[in-house]
């Protein structure tokens, strides 16, 4: 393994990169990177601050709380740094592994990110005990109990019984155009049937026409030749 470190007077910064096979390690002024053969993750300040802004709710529900793992894991952590630290901005100059750690919080299955589509609806909820355990059930995964909860808060809330209206709304008019397409059928072919006779008539028709036709023709031929003999 070989290691450097390189100066940037302009940022005021150091970075030291260690070079192995499998591992590549940077710490620059503001971002950790850790990449190995299937990791590829940055973490940086502002993404941790921004976390804790938007969670930082939570720190009033403390039992609630104690219930999402990583979640407590994050915020003990950042109060332990904050406690020696006067500028959080600054927290990687002081130890790289702070950086790990929140970065090994962050890719934890039970942890939401804030900014993530579950995150975002979370934090739109009113009632935050609500929105507690809307994130307490994203975080340890949606089970038959929480789903039946759900299914019957739907129906609580008149939402289920307006999507088996429109359901039903649906069937019927699935149903509607099934029909309409059966009778149309049954129209196309009993008009096909139809045409099919007239076009046989037609051609009979024709048929006959021509023979008359002939026969016109071959007893107008004789009455000229009987003339002439005359």
């Amino acid at each position: 393994m070989v290691a450097s470190k390189t100066h940037n007077k302009k940022n005021k910064s150091i970075s030291w990169r260690f070079f192995s096979p499998l591992l590549y390690v940077k710490f620059p002024y503001k971002t950790l990177q850790i990449r190995g053969n299937s990791m590829d993750n940055t973490v940086d300040i502002q993404s941790i601050i921004r976390e804790y802004n938007n969670w930082k709710w939570l720190l009033n529900f403390s039992e609630a709380t104690k219930k999402l793992k990583s979640f407590d894991a994050f915020f003990v952590h950042y109060h332990e740094i904050s406690a020696v630290t006067t500028d959080f901005s600054r927290v990687d100059k002081t130890n790289e592994d702070n950086i790990n750690t929140f970065k090994e919080i962050f890719i934890k299955n039970d942890f939401v990110l804030s900014t993530s589509a579950k995150g975002r609806f979370v934090r739109t909820l009113q009632d935050k005990e609500v929105a507690i355990e809307c994130l307490i059930a994203f975080s340890n995964g949606i089970d038959k109990k929480t789903e039946g909860l759900i299914q019957a808060l739907l129906y609580k809330k008149g939402l289920k019984t307006e999507v088996l209206s429109e359901k039903t709304k649906f069937n019927e008019l699935l149903n509607s155009t099934r029909a309409d397409s059966k009778k149309f059928i049954m129209e196309f072919n009993k008009t096909k049937s139809e045409l099919t006779e007239e076009l046989h008539s037609s051609q009979q028709a024709v048929i006959e026409l021509k023979s008359a036709c002939r026969s016109l023709i071959t007893e107008s031929e004789r009455q000229k030749k009987s003339s002439y003999r005359y």
